[in-house]
């Protein structure tokens, strides 16, 4: 079959211009949401406004600094709260 024949290669050419990821983040510009569906267009918003962060993982050290939490420990380095 040729490639310019492959339905399957063609849709993932157009995936990866309508997509990018880089550094752990997904962006998609091919989000539709009718004009009446007003919970996904509820959902889209949620996930648009919160927060980079969760605060509830912030903490101030005494010393000053600042100190984030990680829900896993990173690859190859031990985690330091236990």
């Amino acid at each position: 079959m040729e490639p310019k024949d492959n339905p399957d290669a063609d849709l993932e050419r157009r995936e990866r211009r309508s997509s990018a990821a880089r550094d752990g983040f997904d962006v998609h510009r091919a989000v539709r949401i009718a004009a009446d569906d007003d919970q996904r267009r509820e959902r889209l918003v949620r996930n648009c406004t919160r927060p980079a962060f969760a605060l509830d993982r912030i903490a101030l050290l005494p010393d000053h600094r600042i100190a984030y939490l990680l829900k896993t420990p990173r690859r190859g380095r031990p985690c330091p709260h236990g």
